[in-house]
Order: C-alpha cells, then sequence, then structure tokens
C-alpha cells in the first residue's frame, strides 16, 4: 500500500505506509542481490581473456584488437594506425608542380617505409583540390595535386617501419 498524496483521508495509517515501503525496499534489495549475482557468474567465465560461454566473446585481457590487429600495447601518439606519428603538419598544395616537404627522418630499417597522409584543411575548398598523389624519398615528399593551387592541408606522416 502506498501512501496517497492527492486524497489524504483514505484511512491509510502511518503503520500500513510503513510496511509498505519497508516492502518496497526489500523487493528492491533482492533484486539488486540477482543482478548482481549473474555478473559475477558471467564474469567467473572469462578466464584467460575468453570462453565461449562468455557474451563478450571478442573480450581479450592481454591485448587490444583494433582494425583486425591485435597487440598488447599500441603507440599512444597514433591508437590504430599503422604504426607511429612521426611527422605532422601543414603545406600550400602548388597543384601539378607540387610542394616538397623535407623531414629527415632517417627511418629505419627502410628508409621509405612511411605513410603520408594529406587532408585539406578549407572545407570552402571543397571540390577544388582534385586528386592528390605523392612521390616519397629517404628525406621528403613531393605532393601533387589535380586541382587548383594555394589550398591549405595537413599533412601527417606515419613510421611503418616495426
Amino acid at each position: 500500500m502506498t501512501i496517497n498524496r492527492s486524497n489524504p483521508n483514505t484511512g491509510q495509517t502511518v503503520p500500513d505506509a510503513v510496511i509498505s515501503i519497508n516492502t518496497a525496499l526489500k523487493q528492491l534489495e533482492d533484486d539488486r542481490i540477482a543482478d548482481t549475482a549473474g555478473l559475477d557468474s558471467r564474469l567467473a567465465v572469462v578466464e584467460g581473456g575468453r570462453s565461449a560461454a562468455s557474451p563478450w566473446t571478442k573480450l581479450h585481457t592481454n591485448s587490444l584488437a583494433l582494425g583486425g590487429v591485435a597487440r598488447s600495447s599500441w603507440p599512444s601518439a597514433s591508437s590504430g594506425a599503422f604504426g607511429q606519428v612521426v611527422y605532422g603538419g601543414s603545406v600550400t598544395l602548388n597543384g601539378s608542380a607540387g610542394v616538397t616537404v623535407t623531414h629527415n627522418l632517417n627511418l629505419t630499417p627502410t628508409p621509405t617505409a612511411y605513410l603520408v597522409i594529406v587532408q585539406c584543411n578549407d572545407v570552402t575548398k571543397l571540390g577544388l583540390v582534385g586528386e592528390i598523389a605523392y612521390t616519397k624519398t629517404v628525406t621528403n615528399v613531393l605532393i601533387k595535386n589535380s586541382g587548383n593551387t594555394n589550398i591549405t592541408a595537413d599533412i601527417c606522416i606515419i613510421n611503418l617501419n616495426p
């Protein structure tokens, strides 16, 4: 029984209301205990990182899978990327003449094992950049675009060496 606040003269006594509240609190406590027990039993089957009985069949305690690659640790500079970010900056695209970015990174063991990401950072130039291509060497990268010139872009170089 609950207290009827809109019609206080229903004949409900204070002891009845207390009993009703105690019953509701007991039910809430029983529900909490049941939920906790269910969670504990599910967590108990996740031993060694994975269990077929677990609802989380892809859960690993000793590695993290990002993009289909599982590792025990990821570079903090670029979680989920192919490697570690080693250079970042801004360039002004210069059409087919290109723009040269000198990095002198001296990456080892393979000096040209790096990925270049170029992205226009001016939304008013959407559709004007054209396609972007680059040629990389040990010390620099030549970036060309098939569209307009004088468009600023961000550049990121990621080391792919192990």
